[in-house]
């Protein structure tokens, strides 16, 4: 039997139903950060989004089993926070600025 999540872009409303592991324990013993490598590979939009579980965040360092995830339940993609563009001229469609990006741009600009 496999072991499945299902993941929800709640942007989009797309679902996408990714297989973690073959057994019960290896499944509850995946931490989140391997969980998000398997979605990774389903699609790498997802690279730098949230995870959360009955609206709760997924930590990366933890296990399925230690946030309560069974087998079919359902997680929740977020897009991360983007930061305040400084101009329009710097805002593009899906770009994420770093923090280090923009207070650099912020200082050339005074």
């Amino acid at each position: 039997m496999s072991f499945q999540v299902c993941f929800l872009d709640r942007r989009t409303g797309t679902k996408i139903k990714v297989s973690v592991a073959n057994s019960e324990e290896e499944f509850r013993n995946t931490t989140v950060e391997e969980l998000k490598r398997k979605l990774l590979s389903e699609d790498s939009r997802y690279k730098h989004c949230g995870l959360y579980c009955n609206h709760k965040l997924l930590f990366h360092d933890r296990t399925l089993g230690s946030h309560g995830i069974k087998h079919n339940d359902i997680i929740v993609t977020e897009p991360p926070m983007r930061p305040q563009s400084l101009s329009s001229e710097d805002e593009c469609e899906g770009e994420f600025i770093s923090r280090t990006k923009s207070m650099e741009k912020l200082t050339l600009s005074m």
